[in-house]
């Protein structure tokens, strides 16, 4: 009764004390991960992780004895701290209890009862690991270890003790897909004088929110060497393999109910006869991630359409976050877009050949979709053109062409002599004519959001007028001195021909102002023909403008400078 009692409280005096982490029933060593499987990543500072399984199952048969009425009570519990300075590398130390109790009947009425490894301290751990990140989908850590040897002569208890220096390591791998990861191992470790142990494990976890999961992962020993068994088949008890090949899966969820802080419950199943049938494995992490990363950095999503404010099709754009650290994507053909982010606070900007860009803030949480449809503004300024008659200013319904463009021909309104459009940011030039008048050519360029105003003053072509002949210094006989004298073709006597006088050019404020603006970009273009012609007309109209005197004397200037 006294050994049953002791037994029980050695039992539970294990399963309560037991507060920072390992595994169940092989070296895990700490760190993010699940059960048996290690996550690749580190995390930072310092992290406890704490799992405690136990077990009990009858129908074994101890020490060959007869029958198959002996039962176990096993329990393990594992603890490990953790120090991590950086993303890059850590430090952790594990140490492991080991308990058991079994009933053998051996077909008497006697019962024995033996206990005597009960609260056996297993081999202690000391690993590193060096953890490196390829991208955003994968990460990789190597993690050497070593044994601290416990008093094997004194509990005797081999499958948590080997009473040897043992040397090994692993190669950890973390897939990240999102909502979840897949964490893969592999690794050596010898044994003592038994033969070594191959840890492998595979294990895939899935975040339903920031504070609940589900995980499934496969794991095992298998022991490799030329050593032979410590023990015949027939005397290794079910579940107690001790050099041999273990597997088993184990279920679980993890509950991060604060960011310090989660619970983890799992089953074990055992699928060789080595290992246990059973065991119920309940653990502790401190804070959160030192078990689980994605509890801060399950992403959140930023999907909308992008579409032309004026047509409603879709467009085809990049989508950035500056001053993120993220990389820009790319809307599909139908204007759809998707991204995976981070939770936080981003600016985005969304950018189109021939659009205006969009910018906005937006706060992502994890695990939440945002939508942002986006209209795109096109790019364009307003061009407005007068044509006017040079000497009347009255309005003309002349006839617009746009040289080395697609623009569909235009004719200015016969009332007003005005035409509206609007032209993507860029370089033009147009030929404006009317019946009647001498047609001209407007080169301008005009930027996005610029509203550009052109006076077109077309002028008629000079008329020919008749030679005055005034009369010579004698008049002939009978004619009154001064009165003009037409002479016939090939007659004798000097003439004087009198050139006739252009009328005034009559222009309002406003389309002098429009031609001045015009001549000066004309003249900046170098082209100066057009300048002079245009400046001509000013200074026709308003004799007094000394600017367009200027312009049109330096671009005269220019003109014969360079042989125009």
């Amino acid at each position: 009764m006294k050994g049953t009692i002791t037994a029980v409280l050695s039992l539970l005096t294990t399963l309560v004390l037991a507060a920072v982490a390992g595994g169940a029933r092989y070296p895990l060593l700490g760190g993010p991960g699940l059960v048996h499987v290690q996550s690749a990543k580190t995390g930072l500072g310092f992290s406890y992780r704490t799992f405690n399984a136990a077990s009990s199952y009858g129908d074994v048969n101890y020490y060959g004895m007869t029958g198959k009425q002996d039962a176990l009570t096993d329990v393990w519990s594992y603890h490990s701290v953790g120090y991590a300075p950086n993303a890059s590398l850590a430090v952790m130390v594990t140490g492991m209890a080991h308990g058991e109790s079994w009933t053998v009947k051996n077909g008497a009425p006697l019962t024995v009862n033996n206990d005597k490894t009960l609260g056996c301290p297993g081999d202690a751990f000391v690993s590193g690991k060096y953890h490196v990140s390829l991208n955003e989908m994968f990460d990789l850590a190597l993690e050497p270890m070593m044994t601290v040897p416990m008093d094997y002569k004194k509990y005797e208890d081999g499958p948590s003790q080997t009473g040897k220096l043992d040397v090994g390591g692993k190669v950890l791998c973390d897939v990240n897909l999102g909502a979840g990861t897949v964490y893969l191992n592999a690794g050596f470790l010898t044994r003592g004088d038994e033969r070594a142990m191959v840890p492998l494990g595979a294990g895939f976890e899935y975040g339903f929110n920031e504070q609940l999961s589900a995980f499934a992962e496969a794991s095992g020993e298998l022991r490799v060497g030329s050593q032979k068994d410590a023990y015949p088949d027939s005397l290794v008890p079910k579940g107690r393999g001790f050099d041999r090949t273990e597997f088993r899966v184990t279920p679980g969820l993890r509950f991060a109910p604060l960011p310090y802080g989660a619970v983890n419950l799992a089953v074990d199943v055992g699928l060789t006869s080595s290992a246990a049938p059973w065991q119920v494995i309940f653990g502790i992490d401190i804070p959160a991630s030192a078990g689980r990363f994605l509890t801060v950095t399950l992403p959140g999503i930023i999907a909308g359409m992008i579409r032309d404010a004026r047509t409603g099709g879709p467009v085809k754009c990049m989508i950035s976050f500056p001053g993120a650290g993220l990389p820009a994507i790319v809307s599909d053909a139908s204007g759809r877009f998707n991204a995976s982010v981070p939770p936080g606070e981003y600016k985005i900007e969304v950018m189109a050949n021939g659009y205006r860009m969009q910018q906005r803030k937006m706060v992502v949480a994890s695990r939440q979709t945002d939508t942002w449809d986006v209209k795109l503004n096109r790019k364009e300024g307003q061009l407005s053109i007068t044509v006017t008659d040079a000497a009347t200013g009255k309005p003309l319904a002349a006839d617009i062409r746009f040289k080395d463009s697609a623009l569909p021909d235009a004719k200015a309104d016969p009332a007003t002599g005005q035409y509206r459009t609007a032209l993507v940011p860029g370089k033009y030039s147009l030929a404006i004519a009317a019946p009647g008048y001498v047609p001209q050519d407007l080169a301008f360029s005009i930027k996005d959001k610029e509203e550009k105003a052109q006076i077109v003053a077309l002028q008629t072509p000079a008329a020919k007028k008749p030679e005055v002949i005034v009369p010579a210094a004698t008049p002939a006989p009978g004619v009154n001195k001064g009165t003009p004298v037409k002479r016939e073709p090939g007659s004798a006597g000097p003439r004087v021909v009198i050139k006739p006088v252009a009328p005034a050019v009559k222009l309002s404020p406003e389309e002098l102002a429009g031609l001045y603006k015009t001549g000066v970009q004309l003249y900046m273009d170098e082209e100066y023909a057009k300048a002079i012609a245009t400046f001509s007309t000013i200074v026709a109209a308003d004799p007094g403008n000394t600017k367009a005197r200027d312009y049109l004397k330096k671009a005269k200037e220019r003109q014969k400078k360079i042989g125009g």
